[in-house]
């Protein structure tokens, strides 16, 4: 068990930092398709 609790919040945090990241990935992306990179469509 207490394994289990060690190796949960070292997974939840790497998780959601993939999360993040994935998330400026796609909206630097969609900004560059969208926004033409310098803020106009």
């Amino acid at each position: 068990m207490a394994v289990q609790s060690s190796e949960r919040p070292d997974f939840d945090i790497a998780a959601v930092s993939i999360l993040l990241v994935r998330l400026l990935i796609v909206n630097s992306l969609s900004d560059c398709i969208c926004w033409g990179c310098w803020g106009r469509c």
